[in-house]
């Protein structure tokens, strides 16, 4: 579960960070435009972020706590 929610908080973090610049953000401020294929890297940036931290889940071995 804590990798799942690892996953969620970063797509959701990455988004509403790269989200903005893709809207036109650095244009309003600085007259510099994002363009389309910078905005459509960054999201296969993200979607393959995700994907990578997901393949960890294969090698996940839980730890199994013993009283002794």
């Amino acid at each position: 579960m804590n990798r799942i929610r690892f996953n969620l908080f970063w797509a959701i973090f990455y988004n509403a960070l790269m989200i903005p610049f893709a809207m036109g953000l650095l244009y309003s401020i600085s007259g510099a435009i994002f363009k389309p294929e910078f905005s459509a890297l960054a999201m296969v940036f993200s979607s393959i972020s995700v994907m990578l931290i997901s393949l960890n889940l294969k090698f996940y071995k839980p730890i199994i706590w013993q009283n002794k």
